[in-house]
Formats: C-alpha cells, structure tokens, sequence
C-alpha cells in the first residue's frame, strides 16, 4: 500500500474540517444558499459535505480513487442530497455539466501541478466553469517566505499520536522552479513507515497572480491565509480571490 492510500485512512483526522474556514471562503466566494461551488482536490469530500450541509450545491474532484471512494461513502452514509464527488482531473473538463458561482482550490493542491503551463491551463479550465462574476478562491504555501525551499512543517498526528505525518520541503538541485516535497507516515503501534517524494512548483504570489489576470480574471484580494489579514511575505500561506471578468 502507497503512502497515500494508506494516508487516505487518516486523513479526516489529520486534516479536519475547519467551520471558521468553511464561513471565511463562504464570505469570500459571495456565496448564497442554493448557488453551486466546487472543490478541485477535495481529498475524502469534508468541504464539500460541510458546504452541502450549509444548503449549498456542492461537487468536488480529486485524482485519487480511494480517497472519492470515502468520499462517496460520507454522501450515502448522511444521505447528502446536494453533494456530488468523482474522479476528475484540474488539467481536463470536470465531470460535472454544471456551471459554477464559485470554485475553490485549496491544501497547496496547484503546485502539484506539473508546470507552469499546466497552472494557466487550470486556471483557464476554472474560468470557463464559472459563471459571470463567478469567484476562484486558491490557497498555496507562501513561496515567496524566506527558506521557503527549505521549510519544516508541523507533525500532524492522529489515534492518539500513534500516527504521525512529516512533511519537509528540500532545495531541488536539477530544477530552480520546483522544490522537493517529503513526507514520511509513521504508525507506531505496528512500526510501519510509508515515505514519499514528489516535485512542487515554486509558484509564487505574483507568478500566481499574472496567470489568473492572464486566464482573464480580475484579482480582488490576497490574504494571509483563511483570514481578514491582507498579504505579506511572512505570511505561512498565500490566498489569492479572483473573479472572471
């Protein structure tokens, strides 16, 4: 078992669903009951059951089947009526013939991305699911910090602390626009060890910023994560909101 399949059984208590968050990208996305969002990368499909459970229309994509697979499974178990999830890829036309009000994409999930290409390609793919002054909210590690390509995160840790997730960011030594992605679960009652590695885009706030205005939105806003703070250099992670023109 991968990493991130085994990852996938711990993942909702790893990365719980924050309500402050939920509201903060309610606010921001201009939301109102009834309007559609979306979720690009919406691991176990927590988000999109919270906005579901707030009377909004809510779909979600991600590229791991076992994690959609969970996801499903929440759906059914609350018998969510307006949630939806499936496998889908940012790079390709969603899974869903539906029009969005507001699309968010959060969890540093676009630097995943292979290049810089491939942002804009996604960024233009959001735009056109959108409808008029429909809002994209993105979330990413704040790149432009100091040692940023050298950044420790906390542990992450679930049951009790017999599961812990390390997450280390590496200089990449053959490409200047990309930095190494480690990360190590360890489970302690059985003594096992998954390890990972994998390239991340350096995609920096104004890298991030020309591609939406090039894909043809607007910027409003860049915040210092999930809250009111306005944007800084030292902030830990960079939000940006943009709305299509």
């Amino acid at each position: 078992m991968s990493l991130y399949q085994q990852l996938s059984l711990y993942y909702d208590e790893l990365f719980p669903v924050k309500m402050n968050k939920v509201h903060w990208i309610w606010d921001k996305l201009g939301l109102q009951k009834k309007d559609k969002i979306l979720d690009l990368g919406c691991g176990t499909g927590d988000y999109v059951l919270s906005f579901a459970k707030q009377d909004i229309y809510s779909y979600g994509i991600d590229n791991d089947h076992g994690m959609i697979d969970m996801a499903i499974n929440k759906i059914q178990k609350n018998e969510i009526t307006g949630a939806h999830v499936a496998v889908g890829d940012m790079l390709q036309d969603y899974p869903f013939n539906e029009k969005f009000n507001g699309i968010f994409c959060i969890g540093n999930t676009l630097p995943h991305v292979n290049s810089f290409e491939d942002v804009y390609q996604c960024l233009q793919i959001a735009y056109n699911y959108l409808n008029p002054k429909g809002r994209l909210l993105v979330q990413t590690v704040n790149f432009d910090q100091d040692g940023a390509d050298s950044k420790e995160f906390p542990v992450l840790t679930a049951r009790k602390g017999q599961v812990k997730f390390y997450r280390q960011y590496r200089p990449h030594n053959e490409r200047e626009d990309k930095v190494l992605f480690e990360t190590l679960l360890q489970i302690t009652d059985n003594h096992e060890n998954y390890q990972d590695e994998t390239e991340l885009l350096i995609l920096t706030k104004d890298k991030l910023t020309s591609m939406l205005e090039r894909a043809g939105f607007q910027v409003k806003n860049s915040y210092c994560g999930f809250e009111e703070q306005i944007w800084n250099q030292n902030c830990s992670s960079t939000v940006i909101l943009a709305e299509k023109m």
